[in-house]
């Protein structure tokens, strides 16, 4: 029997929030990024156990956490057109963002200091950086292949950090996102935590921020570590922070670099004649162009 499309409540944006939304489009844009189609990603605000089985089972282990307080769907790699997430899944090239309405809730009575318009707004603020880091273009390109490895300092630091470009002037949402992170013994935002990871970064300007985040995406196979280095780093060009800080007594560059695995499996490829032929690269979107420009930069 086929599944019945599932019904959501769609989230209705605050005013605030449409400011802020459209005002975090514009810095992508005025810094070289484009959006196509050019709509925001759908937004609902609903309970966990309504969608629970609508999350890919390789994320659960993150979003079983009650901490956990919304979820951006990339749908690029989901397989879709089977079970719950049949429709769901189906109407939307960009993904979807869903907000836990009862945990938003719990949380804000867990911290009377909140409030749920404040925690709302730093969630979706988080979800939509974590849509504008993989879905708006930069020379024709998203973050797609490579946007799924285990990159997860690097995606919540970028996330929480547009988050805090949002909230950046507004004392309500900037305490809200500081109760929000992770706190170390001293009561500050933890950087060693995957959430806290944005703490460093607020010092780069989002003019610095976005010049690298293109260059992440030429450099989808260097190491979540290597990649959030980079975007603390003084360096705004990928290539020059490679050259002054790989390791020289380690050869080739991509075992400094590029996860053990992974590198392998690039190196194999290089070696094949017509490897870029086959329909597989065009569905990962792994094709010539990416493998090229790892070897151009010195990576491969």
């Amino acid at each position: 029997m086929k599944a019945q499309p599932r019904l959501l409540a769609a989230y209705r944006f605050s005013s605030v929030e449409l400011e802020k939304m459209n005002g975090l489009k514009s810095i992508f844009e005025k810094n070289g990024y484009a959006f196509d189609p050019n709509r925001f990603p759908e937004v609902y605000y609903a309970d966990f156990e309504e969608v629970e089985d609508l999350i890919p089972e390789k994320h659960r282990e993150y979003i079983v956490n009650p901490d956990a307080l919304g979820y951006y769907f990339d749908f690029f790699h989901l397989e879709t057109g089977a079970g719950n997430d049949e429709k769901f899944g189906d109407q939307s090239e960009e993904g979807k963002i869903i907000l836990f309405k009862d945990r938003i809730e719990a949380f804000c009575a867990r911290n009377p200091s909140t409030s749920e318009e404040g925690v709302r707004f730093v969630v979706l603020m988080h979800e939509l950086g974590h849509w504008t880091s993989h879905w708006a273009q930069f020379s024709g390109k998203r973050w797609i292949y490579g946007y799924q490895f285990s990159n997860r300092f690097t995606e919540e630091a970028l996330a929480q950090l547009i988050a805090y470009w949002c909230c950046n002037g507004d004392p309500l949402h900037e305490k809200t996102l500081h109760i929000l992170s992770p706190k170390d013994s001293l009561g500050k935002v933890d950087p060693s935590q995957v959430y806290g990871a944005y703490e460093p970064l607020k010092r780069q300007s989002p003019v610095d921020v976005l010049i690298k985040l293109a260059q992440l995406r030429d450099f989808w196979m260097v190491k979540d570590e290597k990649m959030l280095q980079f975007l603390n780093s003084d360096f705004v060009d990928m290539v020059q922070w490679i050259e002054a800080t790989r390791n020289r007594e380690v050869t080739p560059v991509w075992k400094d670099f590029v996860g053990e695995d992974l590198g392998e499996w690039l190196m194999s490829f290089r070696k094949l004649k017509g490897w870029g032929e086959s329909p597989v690269y065009d569905t990962l979107e792994l094709g010539e162009d990416y493998i090229k420009s790892s070897i151009d930069f010195g990576i491969l």
